[in-house]
């Protein structure tokens, strides 16, 4: 009973630990947020907790890149991806490996990027997950973007059009249509797609920039799911939505 009980106590403890840090993540103290989601991670390894420690994991990495240590991320993915694995989790896996994917991206690891998108997208897909369909082939198409593929770079853009439309996500809508260019035509040299005028948008553009705020050095605006850390939802989150 005492064994329970203390176990009890500290999953408790550190949930308390991992909402604290989302907390400070939110205004931008990044030194509280990184020591609360370390005191989580090292209460959910005394109590062998596989799930929750690569959801403390994916929290890690995502705080990390923010504070500008990708390889750091990179590692605490990769873990939380192997964590998520072992707990059978493959919707927390697909979530990690999206955050994976955009660490490689800042790194300018384009294959690597890729690579974790689609494996993203293809868990996504096997589960009918058509919100965090629709946003992980956002993710990708600018990864093959960044990567000077353009023509699958449209083809990803407007899937996941059609995907967040469907799920009648206004936001997601015009995070795509930002990406996404008037006409895309490759010169002969390889040189990027032309832009003629502005990027698509429709009115829910001005949604998103009156209902998020851009704060320097805080934790992303839960605007995206799979981008922020779990209180309990996905980033495609590991503590809350991504």
């Amino acid at each position: 009973m005492g064994t329970a009980r203390d176990s009890g106590q500290r999953a408790l403890e550190a949930r308390s630990h991992n909402l604290l840090g989302m907390a400070y993540g939110q205004t931008g103290r990044m030194d509280e947020s990184l020591a609360e989601f370390r005191h989580a991670s090292e209460l959910w390894e005394v109590l062998d907790d596989r799930h929750q420690l690569a959801r403390a994991s994916n929290n890690l990495g995502i705080l990390a890149r923010l504070r500008g240590d990708l390889l750091e991320a990179v590692r605490c993915h990769e873990r939380a991806i192997r964590l998520f694995h072992e707990a059978g989790d493959d919707n927390g896996r697909a979530r990690a490996l999206t955050n994976l994917g955009v660490v490689h991206q800042r790194l300018g690891h384009h294959a690597e990027a890729i690579s974790a998108h689609e494996r993203a997208v293809e868990i996504f897909r096997a589960q009918d997950d058509q919100y965090r369909l629709g946003q992980t082939m956002g993710d990708l198409a600018k990864a093959a973007r960044l990567a000077g593929r353009y023509g699958e770079s449209i083809e990803c853009y407007e899937e996941s059009l059609r995907v967040v439309r469907l799920t009648g996500s206004r936001l997601n809508e015009a995070e795509q249509l930002w990406g996404l260019p008037t006409r895309c035509t490759t010169s002969a040299n390889g040189t990027p797609p032309a832009r003629a005028g502005a990027p698509l948008w429709t009115s829910c553009a001005t949604a998103v920039n009156s209902r998020t705020t851009k704060r320097k050095g805080c934790w992303p605006i839960p605007f995206r799911n799979h981008r922020q850390p779990y209180a309990g939802t996905s980033e495609r989150c590991a503590g809350s939505p991504r």
